[in-house]
């Protein structure tokens, strides 16, 4: 066949490498787990009359085991009880936050095999990655906090986003923002990237714009130091003291080319934060 569009009724991810490697494979969509009526969307969306809006909710690579989650899946067993179990290694490391981390460690620079080079050969579909039948513009307001302002855990900052739809087609588009938080080699692990926010446009009609708020709230910045790493006397979350990078993005690895795409808010000196806050 010239053309086959391939269908993943799935609710788990997938290896998906054969879609590159079998000829003829022109489209792929993703539609979980429909049920009875979930199903009938379908055809809407294949014949163009509605374009898909989903994102990923996590990361499909090319091969699972570039991930130590499953590196360590199992193969061990206690020797007085027999029985086996999975050591998990991952720390804060799960999912995206692994592969983005990784990546900016430099762990796939001289990775090539026949999908690419580096991050592109070893992840196919990024966190938060899906594409539509249209385009879209967007356009950065006044955050709620300026940028290089100091911040503290009781703040939530707000940023307008106005999306235009550049497109032919009918469509919505998701606006996600991620936060890089301060890093110090040794101290509290952090993945290079974190989700902080996300929101979704109605439909929008070739032309036509919306403006959406995404609103982040600072206390998903912080980190936990279970083994005082920072050296501060304390165990627990902690708002660490530095700069920190909003990041607008497409995906979990693709920043949104924008003329002002991060904007950089400061904690100056660490925050504590009981326990009980987050029990």
């Amino acid at each position: 066949y010239k053309n086959v569009i391939v269908i993943i009724n799935s609710c788990n991810v997938m290896e998906l490498s054969f879609l590159k490697t079998i000829p003829n494979l022109n489209a792929c969509v993703l539609v979980g787990p429909t049920g009875n009526e979930g199903i009938y969307a379908l055809p809407y969306l294949l014949y163009g009359d509605m374009s898909p809006s989903g994102k990923t909710v996590d990361t499909f690579a090319y091969d699972f085991f570039t991930n130590p989650g499953n590196v360590f899946v199992g193969g061990l067993s206690y020797t007085d009880f027999g029985r086996s179990y999975t050591d998990y290694v991952e720390g804060v490391y799960v999912g995206y936050k692994w592969y983005e981390t990784a990546n900016v460690e430099g762990m796939w620079n001289d990775v090539n095999n026949e999908f690419g080079k580096g991050y592109d050969c070893v992840v196919q579909f990024p966190f938060g990655y899906g594409k539509s039948y249209s385009t879209f513009e967007w356009t950065v307001g006044e955050m709620s906090i300026k940028p290089e302002s100091n911040i503290t855990d009781q703040d939530e900052i707000t940023i307008p986003v106005t999306v235009k739809n550049t497109g032919n087609y009918p469509a919505r588009d998701v606006v996600e923002a991620y936060v890089t938080a301060p890093y110090t080699k040794g101290g509290i692990e952090k993945a290079s990237v974190n989700l902080v926010g996300f929101t979704k446009t109605n439909l929008l009609q070739p032309n036509q714009e919306e403006t959406v708020e995404l609103k982040i709230d600072v206390n998903d910045f912080t980190s936990y130091d279970c083994y005082d790493k920072n050296n501060n006397g304390f165990t627990g979350y902690e708002l660490e003291s530095g700069d920190y990078q909003i990041k607008l993005m497409t995906d979990s690895h693709n920043m949104k080319k924008l003329d002002k795409n991060a904007f950089v808010v400061k904690v100056k000196d660490t925050i504590n934060l009981t326990k009980d806050k987050y029990t």
